[in-house]
C-alpha cells in the first residue's frame, strides 16, 4: 500500500487531488486541512489551520498516530495548503495577513517536510515530498509582495532541505513543483480584488475569459501521473507546463506548409528541443532571409490588406508575392530584396522578405500593432509558428539535431531552422514548448 498525505484539501487543487489518490484503493490517504475533501468518506482526515503554528504542530502529531507501525511501499506528502491574500501594495498590507501568509505558504510546509522525514523513515521504501509552488516565486507581481516572497521562500527552502537529505537521508527525496494556472476559488479571489491593489488584475481575467485555466481535477491526475512515474527528483524545481509536452509530432523530413492543421498526433518524447526566447532587440530577422511561403487563404488576404492600406505597404515593389518551387511542386511565396547582415549562416542568401521595414520590423506586425489587435493577425502562420511547423496532420516540433532539420539538403544546403538563432537548440534553453508557448497557444486557437 502506498501513503499520501495532501495539506489543504477543503477546496482547489488539494480537494482535487485527495479525491483522485481516494479513488484508488492502494492508497492511504490522510487529508490535513481545515475541512475534509468529501471524497466519500475513504480518506482519513486530519484538521488542521496552518496559519496556527501550534495548530500545525499538534495535526502532524496526529499524522504520527495514524502511521505509526505501518509500512508502506511509498510515501508521498503533498503540501498543496497555501494562500495568496493579502494582496496590495507593499507599504498597504496588513501586519497580520502579511504573517498569516508566510505562516501558511512558508512555515508550515517546513514543519510537515521534517514530521514527515522522521516519521516515514524506515516505514516506506520511497519516499517523496511535493511542495507545490507558483510561477511567482520567479516573477515579480505587483500586489503580491506576500505571495511572491512566501512561494521563493518555500523554493529556497526546498533546496535546502533536498541538499541535507541528500547528505544524511538517501531515501527520501524533496522537489517543488508549479503547477500552472488553475480554476480554483484562488483564482477568483484574485480576479476580485481592486485594481488599484492588483495593477495585473486584467490580465487573470483575460486568463478566465479566454479558457486559459485549467480545471483542478486534470492538473491533479497530471501531478499523480508525475508521482507514479517517478519523475520528481531530489531538489528539482518543476513547472508541470515543462514536464507535459503538446500533443505534437516529431520533424519530418519534408517540407509543406500550404495545407490547413486540422488535427494533432503524439510526439516521441526522447531528448527535445531547448530554444532561447528570442531577443527582439538583437534580431536581425535572418528567419525571413528567404521570405514566407504563403497558404492560398494567406495570398488573398495579403493582397486585399496592401490594397486597403497602401501607405503602411508603400515600401513593398510591385511583385511582392512571387511563385517559387516547394518541395512538393510550384507555390507562393513573399518576395525578398538584398540585404547584407551583421553575420549570418554561410549558406543563408543576403536577403530579406520585402515586408520588412528599413529597422527589420514586419510590416504586418506593424500594422496590427497600430490597429490594436493582436500583433499577429496579419502574418502568414509560417511566420510567427517558426521554428515550429504545421501540416495537414498537425504542428510539428522544432528539430533538435541537424540531421532533422527538415530543410537539409546536404553540404550545399545543411539546414534553415537549426540554424537561426531563434531555432538553434540550447541545452541551457527552456524546452521548446515553453518557449513557444505563445506560438503553440495561437496555434491551437487556430485549428479551433
Amino acid at each position: 500500500m502506498d501513503l499520501y498525505i495532501v495539506t489543504g484539501t477543503t477546496r482547489g487543487l488539494g480537494q482535487a487531488l485527495a479525491r483522485e489518490l481516494g479513488a484508488d484503493a492502494n492508497n492511504f490517504v490522510v487529508e490535513i486541512s481545515r475541512g475534509v475533501s468529501g471524497a466519500n468518506g475513504s480518506n482519513a482526515f486530519v484538521h488542521a489551520d496552518f496559519g496556527d503554528v501550534e495548530s500545525t504542530l499538534a495535526a502532524l502529531e496526529g499524522l504520527r498516530a495514524l502511521i505509526t507501525g505501518r509500512t508502506f511501499a511509498r510515501a508521498v506528502l503533498i503540501n498543496n495548503a497555501g494562500v495568496v491574500m493579502p494582496v496590495a501594495r507593499f507599504d498597504d498590507l496588513d501586519a497580520v495577513a502579511l504573517q498569516n501568509n508566510i505562516t501558511v505558504n512558508v512555515v508550515a510546509p517546513i514543519l510537515a517536510t521534517a514530521a514527515f522525514a522522521k516519521m516515514t523513515r524506515g516505514a516506506a521504501t520511497s519516499r517523496l515530498v511535493v511542495n507545490i509552488s507558483s510561477g511567482a516565486a520567479k516573477r515579480a507581481v505587483r500586489g503580491w509582495t506576500a505571495y511572491c516572497t512566501a512561494k521563493a521562500g518555500l523554493e529556497m527552502a526546498t533546496r535546502v532541505m533536498a541538499e541535507e537529505a541528500l547528505a544524511d537521508d538517501a531515501g527520501l527525496a524533496i522537489c517543488s513543483l508549479a503547477p500552472g494556472v488553475i480554476d480554483t476559488d484562488m483564482q477568483a479571489s484574485i480576479r476580485g480584488v481592486a485594481i488599484d491593489d492588483f495593477p495585473d488584475r486584467e490580465r487573470f481575467q483575460e486568463m478566465k475569459e479566454s479558457g486559459a485555466l485549467r480545471d483542478a481535477q486534470a492538473v491533479a491526475r497530471d501531478i499523480i501521473s508525475l508521482v507514479n512515474t517517478e519523475r520528481l527528483a531530489n531538489g528539482g524545481n518543476y513547472d508541470i507546463r515543462e514536464l507535459q509536452m503538446p500533443n505534437v509530432r516529431p520533424p519530418k523530413r519534408a517540407v509543406s506548409t500550404s495545407s490547413t492543421p486540422t488535427s494533432n498526433k503524439s510526439a516521441s518524447t526522447s531528448k527535445h528541443t531547448k530554444l532561447h526566447t528570442c531577443d527582439l532587440a538583437a534580431c536581425q530577422g535572418i528567419c525571413c532571409s528567404d521570405g514566407a511561403f504563403l497558404r492560398p487563404e494567406e495570398v488573398r488576404k495579403i493582397h486585399k490588406l496592401v490594397e486597403k492600406h497602401p501607405e503602411h505597404f508603400a515600401h513593398l515593389p510591385p511583385d511582392y508575392i512571387i511563385d517559387e518551387e516547394w518541395a512538393d511542386g510550384i507555390g507562393k511565396k513573399t518576395n525578398v530584396r538584398k540585404f547584407r547582415y551583421r553575420d549570418k549562416p554561410e549558406h543563408f542568401k543576403n536577403t530579406r522578405c520585402v515586408f520588412a521595414e528599413t529597422d527589420g520590423k514586419c510590416s504586418f506586425q506593424t500594422l496590427a500593432i497600430a490597429q490594436g489587435v493582436h500583433k499577429w493577425k496579419y502574418k502568414p502562420m509560417g511566420c510567427w509558428l517558426f521554428p515550429l511547423e504545421s501540416d495537414v496532420k498537425g504542428l510539428i516540433s522544432p528539430p533538435r539535431r541537424r540531421s532533422d532539420d527538415p530543410n537539409n539538403l546536404g553540404r550545399a544546403y545543411p539546414g534553415f531552422a537549426t540554424f537561426a538563432p531563434c531555432g538553434k537548440h540550447s541545452e541551457k534553453g527552456k524546452v521548446w514548448w515553453i518557449a513557444l508557448k505563445e506560438e503553440v497557444a495561437a496555434y491551437k486557437k487556430a485549428c479551433d
